[in-house]
């Protein structure tokens, strides 16, 4: 389902979150949203309460900054009350109005200097600014530092959240048979996050980021790695159609991202590798070329902003000199030609652990044969990325292990999207999920939700 660009109002005190709001900016920019930003509004002759409530209420979103300032109080000839905050304000109406608000507070437990502090730090408004934080919620709130670029790592996923919101309230307007196609079409694509994926992701931005402005014209290499049937697939399918289009922009990366699934390669030694990844790559692109440097050359005219390979490879393939398989793969990308232009080019390489109920009960014991060819792997991909650092030919960068889902994980989402459940999630769901047990795998857990939400809609 499409959705149109949203007019997303920016409630912050300018003194001290000016950079802060600037971040919230550029990633509205990114989205192709329209950013509401009072620094940027003309004089209009009207008071500054009204004026304020109206660009409010032309709005669909609110992003809501606090830190240590309570800002401008406006006065009773004003239309305020002498005692609250501007900003307290523009919570409150959107509140009033049913607006989403995505709240950003300034992190209790962080570390500010003591120049932020001195500047920015309103010591007479404290006890304010304790109730106007209560009263948003600090359990649901994000938390954000001194660092500008804080505010980023929840905010993105704060606004579909309160997008997604907006295209329920229109579902529920409809008919019942529309809004129950409606709603089908809308919950499988929260099923992906079940489990938090933030952490993978945020490290993901970082590194390319960093890459692009350091060693731009080499490649990168990403290991995703994890249990089989830990949702590799969507994440790189979050990486490839979310993450890298509203990141290439930020990075002064202009075209179009494109990803090279080359699922049938058996990593072996660096010719045959090499070999097979030109074969696929060819194949997907659409070109032809006898080398690597022929590659990057048919690549220079075009309007590519990324070129990533994503290589899978299996516990098994490796379990013997898992070392060997990734410095065989590494080996091809370290080799690789140097772009003429910035161009991210990278490899993205999942690796999936063998599924547990492959080697029985006895595989979850410690120091099963099973467990210790893991353990092989984790090092061998440690060792990787502390030789090939940032500056390296062909720097690595390792992601923290795919979790399983566990029953809070599921709680916690069932909390967020209950009210556009179609029907009620009962305990024999939960059952039906992890048995006995306390976390069930991401796929399994998928899998379970995509045929209950079919059937709940089918049989309303």
């Amino acid at each position: 389902m499409a959705i149109r660009p949203r007019r997303v109002f920016i409630s912050f005190t300018a003194e001290d979150l000016g950079a802060h709001a600037d971040s919230v900016v550029d990633v509205l920019r990114q989205m192709e949203w329209i950013a509401i930003d009072h620094r940027d509004w003309a004089p209009t002759g009207e008071r500054s309460v009204a004026a304020c409530r109206k660009k409010l209420e032309e709005c669909d979103i609110v992003v809501l900054l606090v830190a240590h300032r309570y800002g401008w109080v406006p006065p009773v000839r004003q239309d305020g009350d002498g005692r609250t905050s501007i900003t307290w304000l523009e919570y409150r109406w959107a509140r009033e109005l049913g607006k989403p608000v995505v709240p950003l507070l300034s992190d209790p437990k962080g570390s500010w200097s003591v120049a932020w502090l001195e500047k920015c730090f309103e010591a007479t408004r404290q006890t304010e600014i304790a109730e106007f934080r209560a009263e948003v919620g600090e359990t649901i709130a994000a938390f954000f530092t001194e660092e500008p670029g804080s505010v980023l790592q929840k905010l993105e996923a704060g606004l579909r959240a309160a997008a997604e919101n907006i295209e329920h309230a229109r579902a529920n307007a409809l008919g019942a048979g529309d809004r129950q196609r409606t709603l089908a079409t809308i919950l499988p694509r929260k099923l992906p996050y079940l489990c938090d994926r933030s952490l993978q992701s945020f490290i993901l931005r970082l590194r390319i980021a960093e890459h692009i402005r350091w060693n731009p014209t080499r490649p990168l290499l990403c290991v995703v790695h994890g249990d089989a049937r830990e949702a590799h697939a969507p994440f790189v399918e979050r990486v490839e159609e979310q993450l890298l289009p509203e990141l290439l922009p930020r990075v002064q990366l202009r075209g179009e991202s494109r990803f090279a699934y080359l699922d049938r390669l058996e990593p072996a030694e660096v010719d045959a590798f090499a070999r097979g990844l030109r074969m696929e790559m060819g194949d997907k692109l659409q070109l032809q070329f006898a080398n690597d440097r022929e590659l990057i050359e048919s690549l220079q005219d075009s309007r590519l902003g990324a070129l990533i390979a994503v290589v899978q490879v299996r516990a098994k393939e490796c379990r013997r000199a898992p070392a060997a398989i990734f410095d065989a793969i590494h080996g091809y990308w370290r080799n690789f030609p140097a772009t003429a232009r910035q161009m991210l080019v990278g490899c993205i390489i999942s690796v999936k652990y063998d599924d547990a109920e492959q080697s029985g009960l006895m595989s979850w014991l410690p120091g099963t044969k099973r467990e210790r060819a893991r353990d092989a792997i984790r090092l061998a991909l440690r060792e990787l990325q502390q030789r090939n650092g940032t500056m390296s030919q062909a720097p690595v960068c390792v992601l923290p292990e795919l979790q399983s889902v566990t029953k809070q994980d599921l709680e916690q989402w069932v909390g967020t999207v209950r009210t556009k459940l179609p029907r009620h999630f009962a305990e024999s769901d939960y059952v039906e999920m992890f048995g006995h047990a306390d976390v069930a795998t991401m796929d399994a857990v998928i899998n379970y939700l995509q045929n209950w939400i079919g059937q709940s809609v089918n049989t309303a």
